[in-house]
């Protein structure tokens, strides 16, 4: 879909994908509390049946309002060997597993770190929803700003601030103002990486097969939460409280940082055109 969008777009580009992905954050902004309500009426097996009948109903509602992208009509290439032998594609892909590993470890445990400390399991999803919230603002306004600041330096702020997101939560305690704090900053962070991907990937490597290198690119922080995530607990239960698995997170995402530095990047902030896709 984020593909479709861009293809649609040339100079609004990076507010239309901000749009589109916003999306994501308004289902956790609202589905978060809703889930835990449901959750506490119905129990979580039918919550979710319920989510699945609600969520493929509307993706089955969105298809009619699809349509290909202005073009020749002709099938769009796949550049997976294209991106896979770019360095700057690898560390770029390489930073967003080390991002995967810390991104999704609050989305399953603020809540329940949340609840331990005694706030209530509603409030506690609430968590996630301002985290949703924040991210939809930033997702739309950091595409706002690409022409101002440059597409890779706003990225690398958005990671910059994802990480120092988890000192927030290390030192919040049992504070609820400042576990929604930590959920803002996170949500920030989190929404401008969403957005700015593809736009710092099409800077980079064009819009022709677009798809098809996003799909490698956004397999990387998958990769990433199917690792860190259930590593997390076990460091939780091994040692009896979260503030290991929120220093394991906070490095993580430094190391994300990190793999950024020394890119090319043009006077606009944004990473230099690769040769192959100039033109």
């Amino acid at each position: 879909m984020v593909a479709v969008v861009g293809g649609w777009f040339v100079e609004k580009r990076a507010v239309a994908v901000g749009l589109a992905v916003a999306g994501i954050g308004v289902g956790t902004l609202v589905l978060s509390p809703v889930s835990a309500a449901l959750i506490n009426r119905w129990g979580w097996r039918d919550t979710y049946v319920f989510f699945a009948i609600g969520g493929a109903s509307v993706l089955l509602l969105c298809i009619p309002l699809i349509d290909r992208p202005p073009g020749d009509g002709t099938p769009q290439p796949s550049r997976f060997a294209d991106a896979l032998a770019s360095p700057v594609f690898r560390r770029i892909a390489m930073s967003a597993t080390a991002l995967g590993l810390a991104l999704f470890v609050p989305f399953v445990f603020v809540g329940q770190y949340a609840k331990e400390r005694g706030i209530g399991s509603v409030q506690a999803a609430v968590l996630v929803g301002v985290l949703g919230g924040s991210s939809v603002v930033s997702r739309v306004g950091f595409g706002s700003l690409v022409r101002r600041f440059g597409s890779f330096r706003l990225y690398r702020a958005c990671l910059a601030i994802l990480g120092g997101s988890f000192l927030i939560w290390f030192v919040a305690g049992s504070s609820y103002a400042m576990l929604v704090a930590f959920v803002l900053v996170l949500g920030i962070g989190y929404g401008g990486f969403v957005a700015l991907s593809p736009i710092v990937i099409s800077d980079r490597m064009g819009v022709a097969g677009l798809g098809s290198i996003l799909g490698l690119l956004y397999t990387s922080p998958g990769v990433g939460a199917l690792v860190g995530t259930p590593f997390a607990g076990w460091v939780i239960d091994q040692t009896g409280g979260y503030r290991w698995t929120i220093a394991i997170c906070f490095g993580c995402t430094s190391v994300s940082v990190a793999l950024l530095i020394g890119l090319p990047v043009d006077a606009s902030g944004r990473l230099e055109r690769a040769p192959e896709a100039r033109g």
